[in-house]
């Protein structure tokens, strides 16, 4: 009994198109919800700011508090890991879109330009067969 797992594509460039799409969307999903996980900590680190300045006034316009100090570390090394991440999706998104460009390239000019010849050949078969049929 031979056992086969069936396979999502019939040949290999469709298979780049898709995966270079999947790569795509990926990038995209993972950098909104890196925008939105690094907004709630800087949001976080405000509010832990805020209560400093209520809490004592003395510290108001003064890093020398050590929560403000922190907040305000934690803030830039955000912003500096944005910057990266940023880059890091940019190019994965490049990378997926050249992957699909040429997977959607190479089954366009060639693998389906064969299967459309293939189809429109067994139509003409399939066209003389009626024709012999209906001349009998």
């Amino acid at each position: 009994m031979a056992f086969s797992i069936p396979s999502v594509t019939d040949n290999v460039y469709k298979f780049y198109a898709i995966f270079g799409l999947t790569l795509i969307v990926s990038s995209v999903i993972g950098s909104i919800q890196l925008n939105r996980m690094n907004n709630a900590r800087i949001h976080q680190f405000a509010k832990d700011v805020e209560a400093v300045h209520q809490r004592d006034p003395e510290f108001a316009n003064a890093k020398d508090s050590p929560v403000v100090a922190s907040a305000l570390k934690q803030i830039e090394v955000i912003g500096e890991d944005r910057k990266g991440f940023k880059r890091l999706l940019l190019g994965l998104v490049a990378v997926g879109a050249g992957i699909s460009f040429y997977g959607f390239r190479q089954w366009q000019n060639g693998v389906q330009k064969m299967d459309d010849a293939i189809k429109e050949l067994e139509l003409k078969k399939l066209k003389l067969e009626v024709e012999k049929l209906k001349g009998q």
